[in-house]
This record gives C-alpha cells, sequence and structure tokens, in this order.
C-alpha cells in the first residue's frame, strides 16, 4: 500500500478494508528514515500531517515489508530489509530483521 492511499485511506476510515484490497497489495512507496522503525514512525507524521491521529496498530497492519536503501559512492545499496510483525503499546512496532 502506498504511504498517499494509506493517509487517505486512514482518512475516510476506509483502512481497516485494506486487508482484502488485492488493488494495493503489492504498492511500494518512498519516505525518508534511517532505518525501518524510523519508517514506521515518519507514517504516523505524516497521517498526523493530514489532521488524522495515526493508529500504530493500523499502520503495522497496513505495512509488511521496509527496505531500507543508502547511497554510496558505487551506488545505492541495500542497507535492510525488515518484516512488520505488528505493534503493542508496551513494546511499539514489532520488526523482524530479514537482511
Amino acid at each position: 500500500m502506498t504511504i498517499s492511499e494509506l493517509i487517505r485511506r486512514r482518512i475516510t476510515g476506509q483502512l481497516v478494508t485494506s486487508r482484502t484490497d488485492q488493488e494495493t497489495a503489492a504498492s511500494i512507496d518512498r519516505l525518508r528514515a534511517y532505518d525501518a522503525g524510523g519508517a514506521l514512525i515518519r507514517v504516523g507524521q505524516l497521517i498526523q500531517e493530514a489532521g488524522v491521529p495515526p493508529n500504530p496498530e493500523l499502520i503495522a497492519e497496513a505495512v509488511n515489508v521496509i527496505v531500507s536503501i543508502r547511497c554510496a559512492e558505487t551506488g545505492r545499496r541495500v542497507k535492510e530489509v525488515a518484516a512488520v510483525r505488528g505493534w503493542t503499546a508496551g513494546g511499539g512496532f514489532h520488526i523482524a530483521q530479514l537482511a
């Protein structure tokens, strides 16, 4: 699901239905963050900028995999690949490093 689609659905109250939306199942988007955890926090910030309180449980449900890329002298390199496993109030986002 793209970030813009995530924000649009959150604003209109449709994010809960995203699990069954096959059209956006393979979508990607880019945002600036230092790592996977920071990317999820940034999604929440973007939702807040739209005037809606973020719901981290729904963010964790909507985002499956995060790929962090860094720039090197020889070009872009994958820094980390992480799977989002959920969110809890006591532990925040649960992220599993895949690579």
